[in-house]
């Protein structure tokens, strides 16, 4: 799978990537299967416990509507539809990527509109909110993203004014460097006269 929409900043696995492309290829697949009845439950893991990050998916029956048997995807006859299911996953994996992308430059964009002072003091409050609830909490989670965007707003603010800063002194070392030699002119031309 591709790097990017498989792992983290961090380098950990994105096992929410995983678990959304997942959950979108699976309705496409039980149909396939004849299986997309109200009768129909599945369930999956994503595991972590070898070279390569994999997904164990199984499915069930409140009642049998596909016969007495038992339908295992470790049959030749159903790498088509293994091959349909991992392309499936990889579709949505690259549209979780690109939607996730437009998010932060959004975000951003919004950090940037509100500007340095606001977005530290944001992160103030921000950072005061989590330390008092709990940390595996959906709203926890998010805002661990937004503190990790205003963060990474705020370096980039930073850089900005340091680029901004050193080009000051570049262009104010040209302008020396033309003065100096104006002087030097000037001073040749009256000891010459």
């Amino acid at each position: 799978m591709e790097k990017s929409g498989l792992m983290n900043a961090d380098g950990s696995v994105n096992q929410k990537a995983i678990k959304t492309a997942v959950m979108n290829a699976m309705p496409d697949y039980l149909k396939a299967e004849g299986l997309d009845n109200p009768q129909t439950f599945w369930w999956g893991d994503i595991h972590l416990n070898t070279n390569h990050v994999h997904v164990h998916l199984a499915i069930s029956q409140k009642k049998l509507s596909y016969g007495n048997s038992i339908k295992d995807t470790v049959q030749p006859r159903d790498d088509k539809l293994r091959d349909q299911l991992v392309n499936l996953l990889f579709a949505n994996l690259r549209d979780y990527e690109s939607k996730r992308k437009l998010y932060k430059k959004d975000r951003l964009q919004i950090l940037k509109e509100q500007g340095p002072e606001l977005n530290k003091r944001i992160m103030k409050a921000e950072e005061t909110a989590l330390k008092s609830m709990d940390g595996s909490s959906d709203v926890a989670r998010e805002i661990r993203m937004r503190l990790g965007l205003r963060r990474y707003y705020l370096k980039l603010y930073n850089l900005d004014r340091q680029i901004d800063d050193l080009t000051k002194r570049i262009d104010g070392l040209y302008s020396l460097g033309e003065l100096t030699k104006l002087i030097r002119k000037r001073l040749i031309t009256a000891m010459i006269s």
